[in-house]
């Protein structure tokens, strides 16, 4: 059985958002409230990227870490 592409499509963008509230969540917990600008450079990663923000996170003393992190990854 093959899924319809829609399905597909639907499928992964769930699981974006998914991932996207979490990784958002594990942020704000760690650094407190982002800006706006920061959030918006978060939210505009592709989903291979928001992982690899996921695992990295863990590395980040300060949110300069996390800023340097952004700039070279978006």
């Amino acid at each position: 059985m093959q899924l319809s592409p829609l399905y597909v499509q639907e499928i992964q963008a769930a699981e974006l958002r998914g991932e996207l509230a979490i990784v958002l969540k594990l942020i704000q917990r760690r650094f407190g409230q982002l800006s706006e600008e920061v959030t918006a450079k978060i939210v505009g990663l592709p989903l291979e990227r928001l992982e690899t923000l996921a695992e990295e996170l863990f590395d980040f003393a300060k949110v300069e870490d996390l800023l340097a992190w952004l700039e070279q990854n978006s």
